[in-house]
């Protein structure tokens, strides 16, 4: 800022408030640096010389070298963070890691019957649904339970919960798009009183140490302990999660509902699963609340959308001034990205809402037509 005296006062800064500008001035130079000291103005602020063009403070500020500029600094560590990122990726790939068994259909394989793998340590077993059905069972045995009869549907049920964590490269009991074992079980037809998950990831020697790792759990010793279930299906395989070769097992308990009456026996009305109904309230707040962040990250960006141009309106088309409009536009784009995946996410978990809404809704009608027909 070296045009005229420290005491000409000819200087205005103007500021962005919601959509209206206002403007201030006069000052002095020093008056104007001293500003810009204490935090009433930033290098973004845009300065005036008497009747003179717009600029950014920073463009005033020439003693000030590059790499220390707010925007420049960022970029920088930045680029840093992303080259460490993919050295470490590199790093991974040079290690080959073991591909997921496909079948012919391209997709993970599940074991059924005999070894999964050739078994990789001296030690190791094959690890089966059989065994872990066994297992299980002989567990219930000795706590006083019934055993379990293996369904082939929660089979089938378990099969394709192992293979979405491997194919969507997560381990939770709830998909990335928001599904779990229940809407699973919903949609491959399983009329259920009661579906319960127990799901495990590690390199397990053998099958009795999955079965212990879920007793040590309270959560999943819960679900196979449990007297209100009759039926098992498992599925266990192995892939590559995160780099990393790894095997996944899951079992799905379940009770089915009470099956259609004939004419000869009396009409049991079943009322809509209060289950269900919890799970959709619980998604509807889920998906309200991301409303809300949405709603919050779109207002920011026509913010900065609007600053960008303005900046394009006002700003001189000099270096410095365009150097500092490419990176305000590079972040605009990230975060406009980051809000756009976040949006799709959303979508994902509505339209499994609206499935669970229209079974309820089903239920209902059911229900309700059952009781008229008595």
């Amino acid at each position: 800022m070296e045009k005229n005296t420290a005491n000409d006062r000819q200087w205005y800064y103007k500021k962005q408030s919601g959509r209206q500008e206002f403007m201030r001035g006069p000052f002095t130079r020093q008056e104007i640096l001293k500003k810009h000291e204490d935090g009433v103005i930033d290098r973004d602020t845009f300065i005036r010389y008497g009747n003179g063009y717009w600029y950014p403070l920073s463009h005033y500020l020439s003693d000030v070298p590059i790499y220390k500029k707010p925007f420049v600094k960022f970029i920088v560590l930045f680029l840093i963070a992303a080259s460490i990122l993919l050295l470490v990726s590199r790093l991974y790939r040079a290690r080959a890691p073991y591909k997921i068994p496909v079948t012919a259909s391209g997709l993970p394989s599940v074991q059924g019957k005999g070894p999964l793998t050739e078994p990789k340590h001296p030690l190791q077993e094959a690890l089966t649904k059989e065994d872990i059905i066994r297992l299980t069972n002989s567990t219930r045995v000795q706590n006083g339970l019934q055993q379990l009869a293996e369904n082939q549907l929660l089979n089938d049920i378990a099969e394709e919960r192992v293979r979405d964590m491997f194919e969507k490269q997560y381990f939770g009991h709830v998909s990335t798009t928001g599904e779990g074992a229940s809407d699973v079980a919903q949609r491959a037809g399983y009329r259920y009183k009661v579906i319960a998950e127990n799901i495990a990831s590690g390199r397990f020697l053998n099958n009795q140490k999955i079965i212990d790792g879920w007793l040590q759990s309270p959560g999943h010793r819960k679900n196979m302990l449990s007297r209100d279930i009759k039926e098992i299906g498992v599925a266990v395989a192995e892939g590559t999660m995160q780099g990393q070769n790894t095997f996944i097992a899951v079992q799905v308990f379940g009770l089915q509902s009470p099956p259609v009456t004939t004419q000869l026996q009396p009409r049991v009305c079943i009322p809509p699963s209060k289950e269900l109904r919890n799970e959709i309230e619980v998604k509807k707040a889920e998906i309200s609340n991301l409303n809300g962040v949405l709603a919050d990250m779109k207002q920011k960006l026509d913010v900065e959308k609007e600053s960008i141009e303005a900046d394009k309106r006002t700003a001189s088309n000099d270096k410095q001034a365009m150097h500092d409009r490419r990176i305000k536009i590079a972040v605009y784009n990230e975060k406009a990205n980051v809000h756009n995946n976040l949006l799709a996410e959303v979508k994902a978990k509505r339209m499994v809402l609206e499935d669970m809404i229209k079974k309820y809704n089903e239920m209902v009608q059911n229900y309700h037509e059952c009781q008229s027909s008595k």
